[in-house]
């Protein structure tokens, strides 16, 4: 019973953590700006169905389901916000990566937890997961860092139980 415990306080550090850095991307983000925007730029084409160039056409995954998503009702937002530049995409992101963060968090506890770390000590694995400053800068936005920490962290996890085929899906 402790261990289901510590995995619901998991979830619920996990679930708040995530809304922080998934907030503060759809918040920081400004489209204008030229400087370090370029990749956002190329995975908001994707969504809107433009051919993009080089390596973001592999990463398809995050755009693909900010696509697919239905966007929630205008409630949720202030009616000034449905004027600025590629708002649906960027709150569609925001969702995406948000869930993708999410399951980051609780993945990179229960490896912890595999691992041999006490409870309170994979905690701190995910708040340090959680306060590192790509994940901030850089994973709640129109990025696909997010898909990419949790592709990454599963391959680990894979790897840490000597499955290679469940590596192999994984890595694709």
């Amino acid at each position: 019973m402790k261990k289901q415990w510590a995995f619901f306080a998991a979830l619920l550090v996990c679930l708040t953590a995530s809304y922080t850095v998934a907030y503060n991307g759809l918040e920081s983000f400004e489209p204008a700006r030229e400087d370090g925007n370029y990749d956002a730029r190329l995975y908001l084409a994707m969504y809107q169905g433009k051919l993009v160039e080089q390596y973001a056409k592999c990463r398809a995954l995050t755009p693909l389901l900010a696509k697919w998503l239905p966007m929630p009702s205008d409630s949720f937002f202030d009616p000034s916000r449905k004027n600025l530049p590629d708002w649906p995409a960027r709150v569609k992101f925001t969702l995406v990566n948000f869930c993708f963060l999410v399951l980051t968090g609780t993945t990179l506890f229960c490896f912890l937890q595999e691992a041999g770390f006490g409870s309170w000590e994979s905690l701190a694995g995910c708040l340090l997961f959680y306060s590192a400053r790509p994940v901030v800068q850089s994973a709640g936005g129109p990025m696909v860092e997010a898909s990419a920490y949790l592709f990454f962290l599963l391959c680990l996890y894979e790897i840490r139980r000597q499955n290679p085929w469940a590596f192999a899906a994984f890595f694709l």
